[in-house]
C-alpha cells in the first residue's frame, strides 16, 4: 500500500453501477450518458438540470428561477438522449452547481453530433446558458468548449458494439468537486473530472476546471489493450480543457521529482517501511500554449501513484479504513470501501 493522506473533503459515492448491454448499439449509448446525467442529478448536493431537449420538446428555466426543470424534453430515459447534427433536431442538457462560486455556474451537454459516439460538452464559469430549441443549443456570453481544442466532439465512454458498462461516480459533500469513470470489457474507457480547485492563484474569479479524457478506438473498436496512462493524462492535445478568468486554458499536471515524477520514475517500494508513493497533483499552465502561464493550483484528494507494474487497473489500497483508495491508471482516488471495483 502507499502512505496514506488524510482527506481534504469527504465523499459520496455511487460505485460499480452495472449497466448491461442493450438491444443495439445506439441504446447502449443512450443509456449509458443518462445514467451518467441520471447519477450527477441524485447526488446531494449534486448537479441540477436548468433546462433540457429531448429533440421533440425543450424548455429552460429563467437564469434566477428556482430548479430543477421538469417539464417538456426534460430527460426520463436513455430515450430522450437523441442525436443530430447541430441545425436538426437533437437532444441536448444544462446543469447547474451552486457550489462552484460562479453566480450561475453550469455545464451543457449536447447531442449535436452525426452518431451516438460522442457528444459535445461547454462550460459557463458564471453567466449561465440561455435560449435553445430542438434545433439548436442554449448559449452563454461566457462559455467554453471542452472538447479536443474546441474542433470535435467527446466520446464520453461510448463504444461501436453492443456492450455493458461499469459506471463509477463520486462527489465531495460541499458539492465542489465531480468524478466519473467509465469501463466496459475490463478496459478503462473515459473519465470527466469537473473541480473547484485547491490552492488556487489569488485573481482567479471562478477556479473550476473541466477535465475531460478518454481512449481513442481503433477500427471501429475500442483497443482491449490499450491502457491508461500518464501519457493520457499529462498531454495537452487529450482532455485538460479549462477555464482561468475567461480564458480557454490547458493544463500540464505537476508532481514530485528531481527529473520525472517519483511514481513514474520508480515502481517500486520504499525501502524503510515497503510502501508506495502516493504524491498530490498540480496544475501549470506552459508558456507555450498558455495565455495565463503559471502554476494555478492543485487538485483535492488526488494523487499520482505508481505508472507501471505490479499494479492492476483498479488497484484497492488501504487507508484510515479498508479499501479507502482505488488507482484508475496512474492516479489515485478516495474509495468508498468496496472490496472491488466493477470493470465490465
Amino acid at each position: 500500500m502507499p502512505i496514506y493522506p488524510t482527506l481534504d473533503k469527504t465523499w459520496n459515492f455511487n460505485v460499480n453501477q452495472a449497466l448491461s448491454a442493450q438491444g443495439t448499439t445506439l441504446a447502449c449509448n443512450q443509456n449509458l450518458l443518462y445514467q451518467i446525467i441520471n447519477t450527477l442529478t441524485t447526488f446531494s448536493p449534486g448537479w441540477q438540470v436548468r433546462g433540457a431537449s429531448d429533440s421533440t420538446h425543450f424548455g429552460i428555466l429563467a437564469l434566477s428561477a428556482a430548479g430543477p426543470y421538469t417539464g417538456t424534453g426534460a430527460w426520463t430515459s436513455g430515450s430522450s438522449c437523441v442525436w443530430g447534427t447541430p441545425t436538426t433536431a437533437h437532444s441536448w442538457i444544462v446543469l447547474r452547481n451552486t457550489a462552484l462560486g460562479g453566480t450561475y455556474s453550469e455545464i451543457l451537454i449536447s447531442c449535436d453530433s452525426s452518431g451516438s459516439g460522442g457528444i459535445f460538452m461547454w462550460m459557463s464559469p458564471g453567466s449561465g446558458f440561455t435560449g435553445g430549441s430542438t434545433t439548436s443549443d442554449p448559449t452563454a456570453s461566457d462559455q467554453f468548449q471542452l472538447n479536443a481544442g474546441g474542433s470535435s466532439n467527446l466520446s464520453y465512454g461510448s463504444q461501436n458494439a453492443k456492450v455493458a458498462y461499469a459506471l463509477h461516480a463520486m462527489m465531495s459533500s460541499d458539492g465542489q468537486c465531480t468524478r466519473v469513470w467509465v469501463y466496459s470489457t475490463g478496459t478503462f474507457q473515459s473519465i470527466w473530472i469537473i473541480d473547484q480547485l485547491k490552492n488556487y492563484s489569488t485573481g482567479w474569479t471562478t477556479p473550476w476546471v473541466v477535465h475531460t479524457d478518454y481512449l481513442l478506438p481503433t477500427t471501429g473498436y475500442w483497443s482491449t489493450t490499450t491502457a491508461y496512462t500518464f501519457g493520457c493524462v499529462n498531454n495537452l492535445n487529450s482532455g485538460g480543457y479549462e477555464v482561468t478568468n475567461l480564458a480557454t486554458q490547458q493544463f500540464l499536471w505537476t508532481g514530485e521529482g528531481p527529473n520525472n515524477l517519483v511514481t513514474l520514475a520508480y515502481n517500486a517500494p520504499n525501502d524503510l517501511n515497503s510502501l508506495y508513493p502516493m504524491t498530490p497533483i498540480g496544475l501549470y499552465a506552459p508558456s507555450s500554449t498558455s495565455p495565463l502561464r503559471g502554476r494555478h493550483g492543485m487538485w483535492y484528494d488526488m494523487w499520482w501513484g505508481c505508472a507501471g507494474p505490479p499494479f492492476p487497473a483498479g488497484q484497492l489500497y488501504a487507508g484510515a479504513s479498508a479499501h479507502a483508495f482505488v488507482q484508475i491508471g496512474p492516479i489515485i482516488f478516495p474509495w468508498d470501501g468496496s472490496a472491488t471495483m466493477n470493470q465490465s
